[in-house]
């Protein structure tokens, strides 16, 4: 069975994903790997992207458009988390973004660390009592991105993948 991995990272968090989806399946039947679509069929396509406003990346929106009538498995990864209902509307949104005439055969969503300006900005909201408190659970949530995607995230990837290829075969 044939795949290809199509993703867009901003940070290097999606980037790292799609690596460890690559290095879980067979090397030699992956027909594409990065930021384009692959040139022949392929049996499971992935499809991968930092979490822009809850979805897809507009690189990706511009990507998926052209996108009919394939086995799809979507993973990205996104800031904020450690909730699996968190990941699951995410998961469900980008769902949603795809041409119906797809078929989502698996998704996998996980945390990722965000650049340092972005604590930065959460720092900056902390002098305004209005946003004070908001300001303190952001940069909780960002001291807790800093180490992922880890090691458990990197398992799931690794079964997200198999299960993705395991629906085609």
């Amino acid at each position: 069975m044939k795949y290809a991995i199509v993703f867009d990272s901003k940070t290097g968090n999606t980037a790292h994903i799609a690596q460890v989806i690559h290095d879980t399946l067979k090397q030699d039947r992956c027909v594409s790997f990065g930021s384009h679509l692959p040139k022949e069929s392929v049996d499971v396509l992935f499809l991968g992207s930092w979490c822009d406003k809850g979805g897809f990346s507009d690189q990706m929106k511009e990507l998926i458009a052209n996108v009919h009538e394939q086995k799809i498995a979507v993973f990205a990864t996104c800031g904020f988390g450690m909730d699996s209902a968190y990941f699951r509307k995410i998961a469900d949104h980008m769902k949603g973004q795809l041409p119906s005439d797809n078929e989502v055969i698996a998704s996998f969503v996980c945390q990722g660390k965000m650049p340092q300006a972005i604590r930065t900005r959460y720092e900056s909201m902390l002098d305004k009592e209005e946003t004070h408190a908001m300001a303190l659970q952001m940069i909780e949530n960002f001291d807790q991105a800093k180490t992922h995607p880890d090691a458990i995230d990197e398992k799931q990837a690794e079964a997200f993948a198999l299960h993705a290829m395991a629906q085609c075969g």
